[in-house]
């Protein structure tokens, strides 16, 4: 009952400990500052001998039967060990207890060397000592000692020796901190040595041994701390544990491996010696002594691996060797297990194929002799049908033995075809048989059944042409028949080929037409004619049988090939007798045409020689004379340039002849070039006089024409003179303007088409100056032409400018005449509407006055909206006219700056008036607060005077209750009229800043200013009505 009783008092040891102050948690080694400890804690004595954890604050408080602790006290100044130390917490320093027990002296937390954090160390410092706790006996489930159980690592220094804290394990539900420190004599014998405590110094500790020594004792340790020893706690440094693990597991792993590595060893001795016979009985022995081992060696593997993940120091290298020696003896083991499984696999399989072996070339031997029988035969029948074939040849023309020996030959032929057939059945269906017979007999028998197929299609292809022997015989009877056939045809056309080759004989001694046609058509004739014998040889021997009568017709063919060369080679004699002939008659028609060419030449002559150079002539005859001469000219052009291409391409048509005929008529051609060129360069002379003469006709003609032009534009101005002056126009009367405009128009269409004519005559002279024959004079002077038509055709389109925009002047005076009495009737409003906006500035803000100046604000106003509408339709008016062409436009451009001059003013004024408008209600507003101002002051005052008589009356007896009422009744006056003026005031600045900066800024800071006001009188008032509520409440306890 006390040991469930000591269990349900530890559970809630966390919450008890927060609510006794022990909340403090140690820094880190990076040196965070520790906090405090909890104010001034009443001593708690370590349980001793009952079993029962005392919980903080509960227990030790002069209760019977519990002994208290010894007190540990504060080290002096300068005794720290280490940085890991304990900040002073609370007022007070570390006195007396309050209220505390008598006899029992409180012991204050450490300051200033008990408990230090560690200092800062470097980046990479020295590796933390790590201690295990932990115990080996059945108490293991106490509450003290699983709360002692774990790992502890190092955190600071304290007393000269190192202080460890236990790791913090999330899965312990109630988690408690505890520190493992040393404790010297300082504060007496009772507390120097290791304690297990949740703070340096502190008073809740859990168990203690007396050493001294620098690192923790491995045993000794009491619980209680004032208790018996427990030799099952243990602390033990986590690093030399681990070591003796690992060593400890090392040697029997290094056991194990060793008698594992010796049986293995045995039994592949043994395996190999059975498996040395060879037989597949001594490889399944050998099998059958390696399995067990492989997965024993395999879990030793794994073992091995798993224990070395934890080995350290100098033990990792005694972990690889024993790993790699386990795993060479598995490997062996394993590898040799495998090979006595294939070896016994193929001594089985070799087994087995061999006996297959065996079988199959038995049944091969049986059927091989039946093959080569039936093979025999077939090749003995066909033998004996060659035999029979060749006395067919031998009987010559004795039919009745030739019949025999035909049919004979084919019986035999049927027969030997039928043994073939037989023996190629027989083999393929035992080439079928042998593709089940074992690798070694199969390639066997597929050779020599492959050796007979062999033999049986030899003898199938000697046979094929012995099987159709009768139909042999019968074609080469034929053959003999078209051997006749093609010798006559070939005799014929050699006729004909001897006849033809006559008569081109008799061309080169006289060449003539009739002779070349005849000739052409004899050699046409004996060309068919031969062409059809060859035709007739290659079809027939390409259809003929072999044997003698092919080599018969074969004979014939080279006498179709010569008379083919034949007959070549009088095509060419005849062609050359062709080419003299024609070049013979070309030549004739070039002479024909050189002559033409110079009587052609001797006209232009003629006609030039009428005229002597320097004469003057009139430009009729001028221009008549030129065209004489230009139409002799061109005749004589094209008799040359036909002339030219004649001999040219006949010249190219002769070189293509023969040798001979080639030369000749060559060489007459070139002479008719030759007096064809001294033709054509005195045609260019006669031409280019012809030309300088027709040019000075021709800028003859055109500066006549030009002239003419030119006069009758001068009558167009003369005529429109009389429109062209605006004063002149305006004093005559409509008939005259009529018959001035008629006049005018008829002159400027008879300028306009002279202008036309003469244009295109100039143009057309321009194109034709841009020929072969141009001339750098000529262009010039055309070119002066063209731009003294362009500068009459201007003219003439001035002057119809002046005549056609007569009425059009006549409306734009009219225009511009009501342009400007608009422009000045919207000038006087605008004059009128500033004079207005002017007149604003001088209004007042009285009662009177406020009428007044709406009716102002109101008529200025009208003003400037009128003054816009005016000003807006004018310059629309004037935009208007101003985008039409002509005299309209320049004319209303004038007047657009005033018409804009005009709104801008407009704008100006509607602006000002837009400012003057709220600057009037913004003095209206104000003028208007005000007013509640003073209503509120009034109001306030009149509550002030109220007050007062109440004030100065003593004692809460002589307040008079009506005097009360009248107060209260001036107070809340007051406050209405101050709460109306606020909100009267709040909703006229949101008014305000609607309106322009200027105003606004006015208005609100008025508003601002009044509304200050305001609030003053508001707290005032608030002041009163408590000090009226006080007053009450006098006046109630008066009575």
């Amino acid at each position: 009952m006390a040991q469930a009783a000591w269990q349900a008092q530890t559970r809630g040891y966390p919450q008890q400990q927060q609510q006794a102050g022990y909340s403090g948690h140690y820094a880190a080694a990076g040196g965070a500052p520790v906090p405090a400890a909890a104010s001034v804690q009443q001593p708690v004595a370590p349980p001793h001998g009952g079993g029962r954890f005392p919980v903080p604050q509960q227990g030790a408080m002069g209760q019977p039967g519990m002994p208290a602790a010894p007190q540990k006290r504060a080290p002096p100044p300068g005794a720290e060990q280490g940085p890991l130390k304990q900040m002073r917490a609370g007022p007070g320093g570390h006195g007396g207890a309050q209220g505390g027990a008598p006899g029992h002296v409180p012991v204050p937390p450490p300051q200033g060397g008990a408990h230090a954090a560690p200092a800062p160390q470097a980046a990479q410092g020295p590796a933390k000592e790590t201690y295990v706790v932990s115990s080996s006996g059945r108490d293991s489930d106490e509450v003290v000692l699983r709360t002692l159980v774990g790992e502890y690592v190092e955190k600071g220094v304290n007393h000269g020796r190192k202080v460890y804290m236990k790791v913090h394990d999330k899965a312990v539900p109630d988690y408690v901190d505890v520190l493992l420190y040393y404790w010297d004599s300082r504060d007496g014998a009772n507390f120097e040595g290791w304690w297990f405590g949740n703070k340096l110094g502190g008073t809740q500790v859990w168990s203690h041994c007396k050493d001294s020594g620098l690192l923790p004792p491995g045993a000794g340790w009491k619980i209680p701390w004032d208790g018996q020893v427990r030799p099952a706690l243990s602390v033990r440094n986590k690093e030399a544990m681990l070591k003796a693990e690992g060593e400890e597991k090392l040697r029997i792993l290094h056991d194990e491996v060793t008698k594992a590595e010796s049986e293995a060893n045995h039994i592949l001795e043994q395996a190999q010696g059975a498996g040395s016979s060879g037989m597949a009985s001594g490889y399944l022995e050998a099998e059958q002594l390696l399995a067990p081992q492989v997965p024993v060696l395999s879990e030793l593997v794994k073992k091995v691996q798993d224990s070395q993940r934890f080995a350290a120091g100098d033990a990792v290298k005694h972990f690889q060797h024993i790993n790699n020696t386990i795993r060479n003896l598995h490997d062996a083991v394993s590898n040799e297990l495998n090979n006595m499984k294939n070896s016994r696999l193929k001594v089985e399989h070799d087994q087995k194929q061999k006996a297959v072996e065996e079988r199959d070339t038995v049944a091969f031997e049986e059927l091989l002799p039946e093959a080569l029988e039936k093979t025999n035969a077939a090749e003995d029948m066909v033998e004996k049908t060659f035999i029979t074939s060749e006395m067919i040849v031998a009987c010559g023309d004795d039919f009745d033995m030739v019949k025999q020996s035909l049919e004979e030959t084919e019986r035999s032929a049927k027969a030997a075809q039928s043994a073939i057939g037989e023996a190629r059945i027989y083999l393929n269906a035992k080439l079928a048989t042998t593709k089940r017979f074992a690798d070694a007999v199969r390639e066997r028998a597929s050779a020599e059944l492959g050796k007979l197929q062999q033999q049986l299609q030899e003898a199938q292809n000697k046979l094929n042409p012995l099987k159709n022997v009768r139909q042999e015989f019968h074609q080469r009877k034929e053959a003999q028949k078209v051997v006749a056939e093609v010798d006559e045809k070939m005799v014929l056309a050699e006729v004909d080929i001897d006849r033809a080759e006559e008569m081109v004989a008799l061309l080169k001694s006289d060449p003539s037409k009739d002779g070349l046609a005849q000739a052409q058509t004899a050699l046409q004739v004996a060309e068919t004619h031969i062409n059809k014998a060859v035709q007739l040889f290659e079809t027939k021997n390409q259809s003929a049988a072999a044997g003698a009568p092919l080599e018969e017709l074969s004979k014939l063919g080279p006498r179709g090939e010569a008379g083919r060369k034949r007959i070549a080679q009088l095509r060419a004699s005849l062609k050359e007798a062709g080419e003299r002939a024609s070049a013979e008659g070309y030549l004739e028609e070039a002479a024909s045409k050189v002559q033409l060419v110079t009587d052609a030449l001797a006209k232009v002559e003629d006609s030039e020689s009428q005229f002597q150079d320097g004469e003057d002539i009139p430009l009729e005859d001028a221009l008549a004379s030129v065209k004489v001469s230009e139409g002799a000219a061109a005749a004589a052009q094209t008799a040359s340039s036909m002339a030219r291409m004649f001999i040219q391409m006949k010249t190219l048509e002769v070189k293509r002849f023969s040798s001979g005929p080639a030369v000749e008529a060559s060489q007459k051609l070139t002479a008719f070039q030759q007096q064809l060129d001294v033709a054509v360069k005195r045609l260019a002379e006669l031409k280019s006089g012809v030309s300088r003469r027709k040019r000075t006709a021709l800028v003859r003609e055109a500066e006549s024409r030009v002239g003419n032009a030119e006069a009758m534009v001068e009558k167009v101005k003369e005529a429109a003179n009389v429109l062209a002056d605006d004063s002149r126009l305006m004093a005559m009367s409509a008939e005259e303007i009529r018959q001035a405009s008629e006049k005018t128009s008829a002159c400027e269409k008879a300028a306009n088409e002279a202008l036309v004519e003469v244009r295109k005559f100039v143009t057309a002279r321009q194109i034709e100056a841009k020929g072969k024959d141009s001339s750098v004079e000529v262009s010039t002077e055309l070119i002066k032409f063209q731009t003294r038509l362009s500068s009459a055709q201007s003219e003439v389109a001035k002057q119809r400018k002046l005549f056609t925009s007569v009425e059009q002047r006549l409306a734009v005076k009219k225009l511009i005449e009501e342009a400007d009495r608009k422009l000045k009737e919207t000038e006087e409003k605008v004059a009128k509407a500033i004079d207005a906006v002017a007149a604003l500035a001088t209004l007042g803000v009285d009662a009177g006055d406020a009428k007044e100046s709406d009716k102002s604000v109101k008529e200025a106003e009208l003003a400037v909206q009128e003054a816009q509408i005016s000003s807006r339709t004018t310059l629309r008016f004037i935009e208007a006219q101003s985008r039409s062409q002509g005299f309209a436009k320049d004319a209303m451009a004038r007047l657009e700056p005033r018409a804009k001059d005009c709104q801008e003013k407009v704008q100006a004024a509607s602006t000002q008036i837009k400012e003057r408008s709220e600057m009037i209600f913004v003095r209206n507003i104000l003028h208007e607060a005000e007013g509640k101002l003073a209503d509120c002051d009034a109001a306030f005052q009149k509550a002030t005077e109220a007050e007062q008589p109440l004030l100065q009356a003593e004692g809460g007896a002589s307040l008079d209750k009506a005097a009360l009422a009248e107060l209260e009744k001036a107070i809340q006056a007051a406050h209405t009229a101050a709460t109306g003026a606020k909100t009267f005031m709040s909703m006229k600045r949101l008014a305000v800043k609607r309106m322009s900066e200027a105003s606004s800024q006015a208005g609100n800071e008025g508003l601002t200013k009044m509304q200050g006001a305001v609030d003053d009188t508001i707290k005032k008032i608030s002041e009163m009505r408590a000090r009226s509520a006080e007053l009450k409440r006098a006046a109630l306890r008066a009575r």
